[in-house]
């Protein structure tokens, strides 16, 4: 039964015969399987280090739906969902984003930034509102964060996760929501290429207001649509040692037409893409991101918001989540040995000037 969505176990063989019509979807899980530790051996994050994570909506948290006037988009190029549908997991994946490494219930973890193309100008229209689906999706997400380690720490003898969840489970009500929304202008919506500027500008503006409080990193979630790439990278040219990653929902290659989307580095940084946030949160995973048990969080999140999508986009999650399995299971078999091995490597491409652009494919090791 599609709508009980259960794939370990009794669904295993439903989602193989699925993707069996879908060569090109299954060409792009392996592709995102090739993000490993030379990803995150590149990182210069650091335990309990605060995180800001910055996002765009339209494509991003929820689908534009590909609406455009004479050719031009008015929002983003999505058609694979209904206009408004948020994308199962997103909410869930902000939230632990933004709240990885806090062990301290008088931390409070930073605000999710919107970094949105809306424009100013006709915010009497596109305000985002703390009381709008989008706002109290992100707090509901928090709260939901609190009862899943709840839940867990009640079924099991030791702390889930350990020690760190331990500590996890004291923020249960902390407060956390969308921040501050920065807008873009008419002038972008005409002249859509200056969309990339605009948040860049929005960056500078963010990063700027944080000036003298703790040290912290940049996330970026955009998607590959309406110049997010371009934005991204723009951040990264500027504050490499900030910018802890870019991931970017892949919202342009389909199965009949594929793209270029596999992950690499510029300027040391990982850009990394993905078609369900159940992929994200593995790959955060991978970069040191998150833990084993926000993915498992935002697994469930994803599978509770998918009960009415159509069978493709099952498919898309399903086949998602076993290929999260499988990954974490074969990275918990690594050694240390290996992983110095990928370090060194990692360092020496740095060092010989290849990580800009450096295709990371787990083959080479």
């Amino acid at each position: 039964n599609r709508s009980q969505y259960t794939p370990l176990g009794s669904l295993r063989n439903h989602v193989s015969m699925r993707l069996g019509a879908l060569p090109q979807l299954r060409n792009r899980c392996t592709k995102a399987a090739d993000t490993r530790t030379i990803l995150r051996s590149s990182m210069n994050t650091e335990p309990g280090l605060p995180v800001q994570v910055m996002t765009d909506i339209d494509d991003t948290v929820k689908s534009s739906g590909g609406s455009n006037i004479g050719g031009v988009y008015l929002g983003g190029v999505d058609t694979r969902f209904p206009r408004g549908q948020f994308y199962p997991g997103v909410f869930q994946f902000g939230a632990e984003l933004s709240m990885h490494g806090i062990s301290d219930s008088s931390t409070e973890p930073l605000p999710m930034a919107i970094l949105t193309a809306r424009a100013r100008e006709l915010i009497a229209f596109l305000e985002i509102k703390p009381t709008s689906k989008l706002c109290l999706n992100y707090k509901k997400a928090s709260k939901k964060r609190s009862e899943f380690i709840a839940e867990k720490a009640a079924s099991s003898e030791e702390p889930p996760g350990g020690a760190t969840e331990r500590r996890e489970s004291v923020t249960e009500n902390i407060n956390w929501g969308v921040g501050p929304v920065l807008y873009g202008s008419v002038r972008e919506w005409v002249i859509q290429p200056l969309m990339a500027e605009r948040k860049f500008e929005n960056f500078l503006q963010l990063r700027e207001s944080l000036r003298g409080q703790e040290k912290r990193g940049f996330v970026f979630i955009g998607d590959t649509g309406l110049y997010d790439r371009q934005a991204g990278l723009r951040m990264i040219d500027a504050h490499p040692d900030e910018v802890l990653a870019i991931f970017l929902h892949d919202v342009t290659s389909t199965e009949d037409s594929p793209l270029d989307t596999q992950d690499y580095l510029h300027n040391g940084v990982p850009v990394v893409h993905f078609k369900t946030y159940i992929g994200a949160a593995l790959k955060a995973f991978q970069l040191g991101l998150l833990s084993r048990d926000a993915v498992d969080r935002i697994i469930q999140a994803a599978k509770l918001a998918s009960t009415k999508l159509p069978d493709r986009r099952i498919a898309e999650l399903m086949y998602d989540e076993m290929l999260a399995e499988k990954t974490i299971a074969k990275m918990s078999l690594e050694t240390p040995q290996s992983r110095d091995l990928k370090q060194a490597m990692s360092i020496a491409f740095r060092e010989a000037g290849l990580d800009s652009g450096m295709i990371l494919d787990d083959d080479f090791f």
